[in-house]
């Protein structure tokens, strides 16, 4: 196997970020899922947040934690979706407070009806 181009390589995280990001969101507005798609969801979810990682300024990273939480309560794990949401609470008080209430709204209401 011949060696990618380095600017290739180079941009290659962040694409993979944006587009395992945008799947795992567009799952979790599904109304149902096959065992599938929860699976690429949950799949999706965690590769878009270790390319951020990677990749991304804070808000990205922070993000990527809400998806993570959002993934997990619909998942019924209501332990690691709080944590989750709760780890990026003072970033997003401080950032973005519309998208964590938004976020933390729907993640609360999910966790509500386990």
């Amino acid at each position: 196997m011949s060696r990618p181009d380095p600017e290739a390589v180079e941009i290659m995280p962040r694409f993979f970020a944006v587009e395992c990001n945008n799947r795992a969101w567009e799952l979790t507005e599904q109304a149902s899922r096959s065992e599938e798609e929860a699976h690429e969801m949950r799949t999706t979810a965690h590769a878009a947040a270790y390319h951020w990682a990677v990749v991304a300024p804070p808000v990205n990273r922070m993000r990527a934690h809400m998806l993570l939480a959002e993934v997990a309560a619909q998942d019924g794990n209501s332990a690691l979706a709080l944590s989750l949401a709760q780890s990026c609470y003072k970033f997003f008080e401080k950032n973005e407070r519309e998208f964590f209430a938004e976020s933390h709204h729907r993640i609360s209401g999910l966790i509500a009806n386990l």
